[in-house]
């Protein structure tokens, strides 16, 4: 299951990677390029309106740039800036696998993130009925400008020269 987890980071960073394009006019007009979020854990709980991840791995992506970043900086981020989070929520897609192994998506809105011993819980208003069974989650969250990178592990990917 941990191999999946990693698939699915590694899936982003690659897109990502070759769609910086998408980013480039972002990156001018600011000093902060928009950063998006990927967590994936090995299990999830979605339960009176919590989301918990178990034992969650935090990847962004940017333009060309890459990383990881513990979940602890992810949450301080979380109200940095003047754009922050916890000023204006963020939308996240959570997807996975069924027990029939079939794909399964869900649209949250998250707030509130927190960690209970090593579960990252967030409250969470979401469209839809919830998943169950659902395994092998990821939960993509739109973007925002952080404030400091520090304490993340950064790469840079280089596509023909680009």
């Amino acid at each position: 299951m941990n191999g999946v987890r990693y698939i699915y980071s590694a899936a982003a960073s690659v897109v990502l990677c070759f769609g910086g394009l998408a980013f480039a006019a972002d990156e001018k007009q600011g000093d902060k390029p928009p950063v998006m979020f990927v967590q994936t854990a090995g299990e999830i709980s979605l339960k009176d309106g919590k989301l918990t991840l178990m034992s969650p791995t935090t990847t962004f992506m940017s333009g060309k740039m890459v990383g990881k970043m513990p979940c602890h900086n992810f949450i301080k981020a979380w109200s940095e800036g003047g754009d922050s989070f916890k000023k204006d929520p963020p939308n996240a897609v959570l997807v996975g696998f069924g027990p029939n192994g079939g794909h399964m998506k869900m649209d949250v809105t998250l707030r509130n993130p927190r960690f209970e011993g090593s579960n990252l819980v967030y409250d969470v208003s979401l469209t839809g009925t919830a998943p169950e069974g659902m395994h092998e989650p990821a939960l993509f969250t739109n973007d925002i400008r952080l404030a400091s990178y520090a304490g993340c592990e950064i790469y840079h990917c280089e596509v023909n020269g680009g």
